[in-house]
């Protein structure tokens, strides 16, 4: 019984997730015989259920590479211990609210536990972006200098498309891999010098 109400006559053992901190719980023992009396357990036990800290992030944020943004979770709990992780651009992973610097798009999971041992998780994902600055010219002479029109590689970012077009509008080249870059060749046949145009990069 839980206060005094039966929740249970299956067996000797009672097993639940809904108890609240401070129910009553105690246990009558009725045998097969109609003359056996009821034997009821001579303690009761007091249950102490101690609460989870909850863990609310904000959502998913977006900063401009070379920049940072405190991470503030709104907690609730007696918190003693704080993780985050992975570590990596984070001024310190074992406070609330450390302040991020992610070289790239990054996941932070915070991992928090109670004075009395209860845990919860939560994660909040940091988006960086970078503003893509292509270079002006290359020389595709095979010296293995400048040979390739690309996305430099010193610049972190995932290539959507990125697409060369000769003057006369016409597409000489096309890729979504951001270690891939234009030889200045269409078909195998190396094409004039002179300008081009770079579109639908990210």
């Amino acid at each position: 019984m839980v206060n005094g109400v039966v929740v249970d006559t299956t067996g000797p053992t009672y097993a639940t997730r809904l108890l609240a901190d401070g129910n009553i719980v105690s246990c009558t023992m009725t045998g097969s015989l109609t003359c056996s009396p009821q034997v009821a357990a001579p303690e009761v036990v007091q249950m102490t259920v101690y609460p989870l800290p909850t863990i609310l992030l904000t959502p998913d944020t977006i900063i401009a590479g070379g920049t940072g943004i405190r991470l503030a979770p709104v907690l609730s709990g007696d918190i003693t211990q704080y993780q985050w992780s992975p570590v990596v651009g984070l001024d310190d992973p074992t406070v609330s609210g450390p302040l991020a610097r992610p070289v790239s798009t990054t996941t932070y999971q915070l991992d928090v536990v109670t004075a009395e041992g209860c845990r919860a998780r939560g994660a909040e994902k940091v988006n960086v972006y970078y503003d893509v600055q292509m270079p002006g010219a290359f020389s595709p002479n095979g010296d293995g200098h400048n040979d390739l029109f690309r996305v430099p590689p010193s610049i972190p970012v995932n290539v959507r498309r990125l697409a060369v077009y000769n003057r006369q509008g016409a597409m000489v080249f096309e890729t979504a891999d951001v270690s891939r870059g234009w030889d200045g060749s269409l078909g195998g046949n190396t094409q004039a010098g002179g300008g081009i145009c770079v579109g639908d990069r990210i």
